[in-house]
C-alpha cells in the first residue's frame, strides 16, 4: 500500500472543499444521485439526465433523507480504488 499516495496538489480537484455537493436529482422518481469523480459519474448524470429527466443541483450532503428529501432513494457508484494503482 506504501504506492497508493494521492499528491493533494495534483488531484486538489477531486477533493471535497465543501459540505455541499453536486447531485442529480430526479423529482418523478424520487432519486438522488451523488457524483463521486472519477467513478463513471459522466455515465450516470447522462442516464439520469435522459432516462429519468434529472437536474442537477448542489445540496448539503447532511441534509439528503430529511425534509422535502426524507423519500428519496440516495445512490453512488464507487470503484476499487487499488485498481486504479496496478
Amino acid at each position: 500500500l506504501k504506492l497508493c499516495h494521492a499528491d493533494p496538489m495534483v488531484y486538489k480537484k477531486h477533493f471535497r472543499r465543501s459540505i455541499r455537493d453536486k447531485v442529480s436529482v430526479a423529482e418523478d422518481h424520487k432519486l438522488i444521485y451523488i457524483m463521486l469523480p472519477k467513478s463513471g459519474s459522466s455515465t450516470a448524470r447522462f442516464m439520469m439526465e435522459t432516462k429519468f429527466g434529472a437536474k442537477e443541483e448542489a445540496k448539503n450532503l447532511n441534509e439528503l433523507g430529511t425534509g422535502s428529501l426524507a423519500h428519496y432513494n440516495v445512490f453512488t457508484f464507487i470503484r476499487d480504488p487499488l485498481s486504479r494503482f496496478f
